[in-house]
């Protein structure tokens, strides 16, 4: 906002420290709710998470903890299962599994990241109604092909999951964003 930025350290570099986003909102016949994580290596650097339980919808659960295992495609940086043991303000645990329920969606495909015939992006302006189209391969968990036949891996992608819990009467679904750059060992990314 008009002030240069306090220089707080040399930046990382991509190849020192990976990156990690998971964000999953999900709805069982149970409860609901969504966990946010961000790692920057092996380091948590941020944590937010509210589950509510549907026999008790005026009462916000935190999530105080959060161990993610995951199991990736071969060869891709895409899930093919994520596992979540979740700890809440209560002192409850909670495992939180998730898979694909189909493809996973380009987020350019919505608008980010260019997205747009002009490349512009979200927000502008494009007349009173405005629509365009193109009809994308997402079937492979990590290469999306255009209808030029132009193959390519987008970094940010929404897949659609079935969430389950320890609790074999407790199904449910979710929609999980999770992206992974860089090394990433813990996840057996390097």
């Amino acid at each position: 906002m008009g002030i240069p930025e306090p220089v707080t350290g040399p930046p990382r570099q991509h190849s020192e420290a990976g990156t990690l986003f998971y964000f999953l909102f999900f709805s069982t016949n149970r409860r609901a709710g969504h966990v946010q994580i961000m790692e920057r290596g092996p380091e948590r650097v941020y944590l937010t998470g509210l589950i509510r339980d549907r026999d008790a919808p005026d009462v916000d659960r935190n999530v105080t903890q959060a161990d993610l295992s995951l199991d990736f495609f071969e060869g891709t940086r895409r899930f093919s299962s994520a596992d979540m043991a979740v700890r809440l303000d209560d002192g409850r645990s909670l495992r939180l599994g998730s898979a694909p329920l189909g493809s996973a969606v380009d987020m350019a495909g919505l608008g980010y990241s260019g997205g747009w015939n002009d490349e512009l992006g979200l927000g502008v302006y494009r007349g009173e109604s405005y629509l365009e189209h193109e009809i994308w391969d997402v079937s492979h968990p990590a290469d999306v092909m255009r209808a030029s036949g132009e193959v390519f891996t987008p970094m940010h992608r929404i897949a659609p999951v079935t969430v389950t819990t320890d609790d074999p009467e407790e199904t449910g679904t979710g929609s999980l964003t999770m992206i992974a750059n860089g090394r990433l060992p813990q996840y057996g990314l390097d």
